[in-house]
């Protein structure tokens, strides 16, 4: 990514702590300062059962916790999105100068870091369009400013033509419209960010190794209940549809109610829906997950607020599946925190072999902890 903010946000840990783990609790502080951010947002806007609904689910998504334990653009983006939902909120009355200079900030630092920001950016655009922001320009100019910063050495790199190219080798714009299915792709990924289904990160776990596993008893009756789990959470997928669809179709009740605050946030989930398929729909490659987390606090949004509404439904069996649903994220986090290989101390998959000895030539030999290289079955 063009800039040197990603450079700064891992090397500058590094020169504090001489350790690999450095840059990784700097991705943890991030996280918490976001969650921080939503708690604060939110509690102004649908009260304490809603905030509290939601941060279960944000916080223990196991695509949260997932992208909270190793070095990636993406994992950064917590923040400037939390920072984004709250700027916007703030928007949404009159317009001022800090929060404009806050949410075009983060647009611009978000972008040198990974280019799925242009779901933010389309968000931006379409609350914009149907006035439920309002922007002060000169604290906007200010943002994308200071934004800009970290791409000085890139400009004077450019301006010396020692720039490298940052457009994608293969694809075009507008090649998920043209293909479809990265757009159908999109939309699922949508619904599986409120979930607990997390897709392959689950099965690669060293628990459904046939060698890990067999001949071992009480292993294959672990590999049998985490396969069980499994399938709990792909069944899960349909409650974050169901009430997608619910939430989506509330603007009536909403207005009977009178609650302005509940209706700007169904708009701002409304919104960052359709910006995954307008994205997804002008990305010259197929989004994958980790493009989609910069959505993850939208997509919470209509799962909690149906959770809320259904929380004292007179259907026991209603509030078994919501408590399910909530509790069932701990044992799958744990599963792929301790089975994960991105998280198991010493082993490397043979695929990663090359980036391991590059890193080695890279960083100093007190800043690693020398793995024990085995190949990945």
């Amino acid at each position: 990514m063009p800039g040197c903010l990603l450079q700064f946000l891992i090397g500058f840990p590094l020169k504090l702590w001489a350790n690999f783990k450095a840059p990784n609790l700097l991705i943890g502080l991030f996280h918490l300062a976001a969650m921080f951010i939503l708690i604060v947002t939110l509690r102004q806007t649908g009260g304490l059962r809603f905030t509290a609904i939601f941060l279960a689910i944000y916080w223990l998504s196991p695509w949260r916790l997932y992208h909270s334990g190793f070095i990636w653009g993406t994992n950064f983006l917590f923040l400037p999105a939390a920072v984004h939902f709250w700027a916007c909120w703030k928007l949404k009355d009159r317009p001022g100068w800090f929060p404009s200079a806050a949410l075009l900030g983060v647009l611009v630092l978000g972008f040198q870091l990974h280019a799925s920001v242009m779901i933010l950016v389309v968000v931006t655009f379409m609350l914009l369009v149907r006035k439920l922001i309002r922007i002060e320009w000169r604290g906007a100019l200010l943002g994308v400013a200071l934004g800009a910063l970290p791409l000085v050495p890139s400009i004077s790199a450019l301006l010396e033509g020692s720039l490298p190219s940052f457009v994608p080798r293969k694809g075009f714009i507008g090649y998920g419209l043209l293909r479809v299915h990265p757009v159908l792709k999109s939309i699922l990924y949508w619904f599986r960010l409120g979930s607990l289904d997390i897709g392959q990160r689950f099965r690669r776990t060293i628990f459904f190794r046939h060698e890990w596993y067999h001949g071992h008893l009480g292993r294959e009756v672990l590999r049998g209940g985490l396969i069980f789990l499994y399938v709990l959470a792909i069944l899960s997928v349909f409650l974050c549809v169901i009430s997608t669809w619910w939430y989506f179709r509330q603007r009536r009740r909403l207005d009977l109610d009178g609650n302005q605050s509940q209706i700007w946030i169904r708009s701002y989930a409304i919104s960052s829906f359709f910006s995954i398929i307008i994205a997804a729909c002008l990305s010259p490659v197929t989004m994958q997950g980790w493009y989609m987390v910069v959505a993850l606090h939208a997509a919470c949004l209509p799962v909690a607020a149906w959770i809320d509404h259904h929380w004292r439904a007179p259907k026991r069996w209603i509030t078994y599946m919501i408590f399910l649903f909530i509790l069932l994220r701990i044992p799958i986090v744990l599963t792929f925190g301790l089975g994960h290989n991105i998280y198991r101390k010493g082993p490397i998959p043979e695929k990663f072999h090359g980036i391991a000895q590059r890193v080695r030539e890279i960083l100093p030999a007190d800043v690693l902890e020398d793995p024990v290289v085995i190949e990945d079955k």
